[in-house]
């Protein structure tokens, strides 16, 4: 087959990356078009992206107007990790208009709780361009059953369940010098909240802070367009909790979360690093 990856910051290139090896391993023709920045760039911002890629000089090159390249041949499928935004958008629509391509979306959240926020967000996959993508790769049985319950069940059959692809290649850098880490105090990582219950979240995070200052060193794990975004920017720099570290580097988060203690979050993938380091896990429910 021959095979389109992309992935627009550090977040979805690592989420990826263990694909594109698996596609190395089985000898595809592939281009890996990606950029490790941590926060999101455009296909454009050429000077931001890197390529591999395995593609015989034989094959016949065609024009992407959406990537602004020439792919070395016309694609079999599109893997990418994002669906409701630009550019992917106009990415999905090009590859399956223009090219025939099968669209294929690795899912980078679990959806284990059926919210109000959770069930929009399923809703919109039928509208288009997002009804496009052919195939979603989940990460097990029972979040694929807790999206099925907010979409009509033809979706059923287009939900493969292949596990979290993000843990199958996990390094520890060991550089966190950046984090003036305290040898002498407990440790506590706390997920970041970007939906309705924010402010709630930020007011238990301040709290939290004042109670255990002297015994524990808080981390604040943002989301990679959070600090940037036109509505929280305000609450970063300085954070809007003193004494909370926040973690704006996606290269960090598993060192971070190898050294912390306790977990505190919302039901989600983000317990996922919980529980392949052994910590203690809080919901902040």
């Amino acid at each position: 087959m021959n095979i389109v990856v992309y992935a627009g910051d550090n977040k979805y290139y690592k989420a990826l990356l263990p694909i594109v090896l698996e596609i190395k391993k089985r000898n595809h023709n592939f281009l890996f078009l990606y950029s490790e920045e941590t926060h999101l760039k455009y296909p454009h911002q050429k000077e931001y992206f890197s390529y591999d890629g395995r593609f015989p000089q034989e094959l016949q090159a065609v024009g992407s107007s959406t990537l602004g390249l020439n792919l070395p041949f016309k694609p079999d499928v599109l893997i990418l990790a994002r669906e409701r935004w630009q550019p992917e958008q106009s990415i999905i629509r090009e590859f399956k208009e223009s090219f025939g391509a099968k669209i294929c979306l690795v899912e980078v959240s679990s959806h284990l709780l059926n919210n109000i926020e959770n069930r929009l967000e399923m809703l919109s996959r039928m509208n288009y361009p997002q009804n496009l993508v052919d195939y979603f790769f989940e990460h097990s049985e029972f979040a694929k059953e807790r999206r099925l319950d907010c979409m009509e069940e033809s979706y059923r059959d287009k939900i493969v369940v292949v596990g979290n692809p993000r843990f199958s290649d996990i390094k520890l850098h060991n550089n966190l010098e950046k984090y003036n880490i305290n040898p002498n105090k407990k440790k506590i990582l706390f997920w970041g909240v970007i939906n309705t219950t924010r402010n709630i979240a930020f007011d238990a995070l301040n709290e939290l802070a004042k109670k255990t200052k002297d015994t524990h060193q808080i981390f604040y794990k943002c989301y990679p367009g959070e600090p940037l975004n036109e509505r929280f920017a305000h609450q970063f720099n300085p954070f809007v909790v003193d004494d909370v570290q926040v973690v704006y580097d996606e290269d960090d988060i598993f060192d971070i979360a190898s050294i912390c203690d306790t977990h505190i979050g919302q039901i989600s993938s983000v317990f996922n690093f919980a529980f392949y380091f052994n910590k203690k896990i809080v919901n902040l429910d």
